[in-house]
């Protein structure tokens, strides 16, 4: 009989929901200056920072994204002719004339 589990708190999780002990879990943060990697001849030494992987991803990302953004940027510099026509303001040329 010890064996079978018992199956009443995982049916009626609501009355034993106070019973529950709450476990914290830590969260990734994304370090405020870049990472350094720790000299591993260095006494006492010093263990390498837990969130450079954020660091790295935040990088990895960036760079994609203005490699993603420049036929953007290059499809814009297209309207640089238009601007004088795009810059008008249809209500003060009415008034004027």
């Amino acid at each position: 009989m010890q064996k079978i589990p018992d199956l009443e708190p995982k049916v009626l999780q609501d009355l034993y929901q106070a019973q529950k002990t709450e476990a914290n879990i830590k969260v990734p943060m994304k370090p405020k200056t870049r990472p350094l990697t720790p000299d591993p001849d260095a006494r006492p030494k010093k263990p390498p920072d837990k969130n450079k992987w954020v660091w790295d991803l935040y990088e990895d990302l960036s760079k994609l994204l203005d490699i993603a953004i420049e036929p953007l940027r290059q499809y814009i510099k297209e309207f640089d002719r238009y601007l004088d026509i795009l810059s008008m303001d249809p209500d003060r040329e009415q008034r004027e004339l």
